[in-house]
């Protein structure tokens, strides 16, 4: 099987972060949800195990068939995963994912200052989220494989120091996930260090909130104001199909997604250096978490 890179079911959101491309102050903000069953011919076939992160273009959890995309992964025999914005994550719900089979959560916090976080993260309040890794990390005792993360995007002027940050999360997740600041759409700032070469990437499948099947997140993004008929559609190819087509173009210059390819500098997520960190992402892990 072609390899999956996230599924993303939801334009919605009830939030509007100050950062974001799909429901921010300035965006045209969509409701747009992906079929179950898309979702489920997106699953089927994949490898027993295989981890499956649902992520969404919005939030995962105000996707209304959220709970039945988790169930239908656990069916398959897959192992399901969440990034979520958190604010949804009550006891109740926090319950029901991890009965259905969820036993990794991916929660993206800007700020470890809660009147910083509220101004980005508009509609939101860091309490919700550490209420949630609290009540996450009592679950342990009965799910003892469960692990739970925080993204923290950093900002050009992000203030705090990466080790106060770290010192914060240390005692409530399993790990922390710095992730470099996208402008323009295609290009980042503050990479932790610079590669010396281009790298190839490594073209995955995404689906769409809209059934479209996006190759990388770049496109992702673009996908969500341009037109992007040129993309497969789970309803008309199979994955392999969609995979197929999708190299085809990124192998041509010429073709929508190969001029888009050179203008980009998403490539640089696939580079990795002699310690295995990107460009983009550095993780931590809490040893004893």
């Amino acid at each position: 099987m072609p390899p999956l890179g996230y599924v993303m079911t939801t334009e919605r959101c009830h939030l509007t972060c100050a950062m974001c491309h799909f429901n921010g102050p300035s965006a045209v903000k969509k409701a747009g949800t992906l079929d179950p069953a898309l979702v489920k011919k997106a699953l089927t076939g994949r490898l027993p195990g295989e981890k499956i992160w649902f992520v969404a273009t919005g939030e995962f959890f105000s996707d209304p068939n959220a709970l039945l995309h988790l169930r239908t992964a656990v069916d398959l025999g897959l192992s399901p995963r969440v990034i979520t914005h958190g604010q949804l994550l009550t006891p109740a719900l926090i319950d029901e994912i991890l009965a259905i089979g969820v036993n990794e959560i991916l929660v993206s916090v800007d700020s470890i200052d809660s009147d910083r976080y509220a101004k980005v993260r508009r509609g939101g309040r860091l309490e919700v989220i550490l209420d949630a890794c609290a009540y996450l990390r009592g679950r342990k005792r009965d799910y003892p494989d469960l692990r739970v993360g925080v993204t923290a995007i950093c900002f050009s002027k992000q203030p705090d120091e990466r080790a106060i940050v770290e010192a914060f999360w240390r005692p409530r997740v399993d790990y922390l996930q710095f992730v470099s600041e996208y402008h323009d759409m295609f290009n980042f700032r503050r990479i932790f260090f610079v590669p010396e070469k281009r790298s190839d990437c490594r073209l995955e499948l995404i689906p769409l909130p809209t059934g479209r099947i996006a190759p990388c997140c770049a496109i992702a993004i673009y996908a969500h104001d341009q037109d992007v008929s040129w993309l497969p559609h789970l309803a008309e190819d199979s994955p392999e199909e969609a995979y197929r087509k999708l190299c085809d173009m990124y192998d041509d210059p010429a073709s929508p997604l190969g001029k888009i390819c050179q203008t980009c500098n998403w490539w640089v997520q696939f580079h990795t250096n002699d310690r295995g960190e990107t460009p983009i992402y550095q993780r931590v892990e809490f040893e004893g978490a």
